[in-house]
């Protein structure tokens, strides 16, 4: 994912900056000081010939006096923390060109809103198409992002309805049969959140069924208050509590996709959790692990985009991943392992 950051369709901050001059405010005393070498990032992903002659330029321009960064560089700097997340793989949602675009179109809003309202955007398309497995994702991304800023009673609300849709909405047959109906990391974040708004689980019963008894739902797999109390064995490891629910699902599903499957879970259309071929993964990992591009086969966006702007972890994750490859321990995002 390169971009050519000097051209017009990247965004500017308040102070003049593209992301990759931002970025350099964070290295520039390091490299003034000959404490470390320009890394090769600075040519291969941001176009950057000589990291010199971009430093002497941002010192021209106040940003640098060449030994210390200047008030105005590290204002910069603070005001555009989001610039080295993002080179650093911390927040993969967003491009570098994308969030300047967006900061430099609403210089009043903060960071936090204009990402929040970036989100709603996207959720609000996604709704409107009905696709509830990118609105369920996004969903999800609020959570995380609601998480960060401690607003756990608006993370609540969100996965809350994520889990909600991927019991009554998302699952499928091959979901029972796999026992992934519910997200492991959606049901840990829920806990995590409800404990710390001091929620009990009854508390938080009673919340679920307000919020959703009364959910148009076609074909609906559990009630309101199904799904809650399904919710919370879940999060309890109450294995017999939550087996006795996977019964539930599993006849609810039985009758409302019987003419997919031949009525023992055995599934005749393709699953999306089918698992990826060794083969491939293995020649993508050899010739494209700089890129991450194994790791996004497999469905592992995260490390994918950390692969790519770490050069695969500087080549150590990329060997890493040939040896797990061929000892057959290398599985995809749903821990299902390679054919």
């Amino acid at each position: 994912m390169y971009y050519d950051y000097n051209a017009d369709f990247c965004g500017k901050s308040s102070n003049g900056l593209k992301p990759h001059e931002i970025l350099m405010l964070s290295y520039a005393e390091k490299y003034a000081a000959k404490k470390a070498e320009p890394a090769v990032f600075w040519k291969n992903q941001y176009k950057v010939d000589n990291v010199y002659t971009l430093i002497n330029s941002l010192t021209a321009r106040g940003f640098f006096d060449g030994v210390h960064l200047t008030e105005l560089g590290k204002q910069e700097i603070e005001k555009n923390s989001w610039v080295l997340e993002i080179h650093r793989g911390r927040m993969t949602d967003f491009s570098l060109v994308e969030m300047s675009r967006l900061v430099e179109q609403n210089p009043h809003l903060s960071i936090d809103d204009i990402i929040w309202n970036e989100y709603s955007n996207r959720l609000q398309k996604e709704k409107n198409k009905q696709n509830w497995q990118r609105y369920c994702y996004i969903k999800s991304l609020m959570a995380n992002f609601a998480v960060k800023q401690r607003r756990y009673d608006v993370a609540i609300e969100a996965l809350s309805e994520v889990c909600y849709y991927n019991i009554n909405v998302l699952v499928r047959p091959w979901d029972v049969e796999n026992r992934t109906v519910l997200l492991t990391d959606d049901v840990e974040k829920l806990e995590q959140c409800l404990y710390a708004e001091h929620i009990s689980d009854e508390e938080f019963i009673e919340y679920f069924v307000s919020q959703f008894s009364e959910a148009d739902m076609h074909d609906r797999i559990l009630t309101a208050r199904g799904a809650a109390e399904f919710i919370v064995a879940s999060m309890r490891n109450d294995s017999n509590r939550v087996d006795e629910f996977f019964s539930l699902i599993s006849q609810k599903c039985n009758e409302i996709y019987k003419h997919e499957y031949d009525g023992t879970i055995n599934i005749k259309i393709d699953s999306p959790y089918k698992s990826r071929n060794k083969v491939a993964a293995f020649l993508l990992c050899f010739f494209f692990g700089f890129f991450g591009v194994h790791r996004f086969y497999v469905g592992k966006i995260g490390t994918g985009f950390l692969y790519m702007f770490s050069f695969g972890v500087f080549g150590l994750g990329i060997l890493i991943d040939l040896i797990m490859i061929v000892m057959g321990s290398f599985k995809d995002s749903n821990g299902q392992a390679l054919i």
